[in-house]
């Protein structure tokens, strides 16, 4: 089937948050999700820009959080 200029190649369109958004995800604060990725345990980031300490932009994939939160759940041992 040929393309034209309006046929999408990818029908998944990925879905970015921002620190705030993300924090209401995850029912943490934007601090929260800073301090997370300081000690390496939250769900994935993508920083864009600046190398510079404090500067640049924190996006998070919306999959990933979801998949960090999966990674979260807890097995409890069934009554016996």
């Amino acid at each position: 089937m040929p393309r034209n200029a309006n046929t999408a190649v990818n029908s998944h369109t990925k879905q970015y948050l921002d620190e705030e958004a993300a924090g209401k995800m995850c029912l943490s604060s934007k601090r929260t999700m800073q301090q997370w990725r300081w000690r390496k345990i939250g769900p994935k980031y993508i920083k864009l820009g600046s190398g510079v300490k404090g500067k640049g932009k924190i996006l998070y994939d919306y999959d990933d959080i979801v998949a960090w939160m999966e990674s979260q759940k807890v097995k409890t041992n069934p009554e016996v």
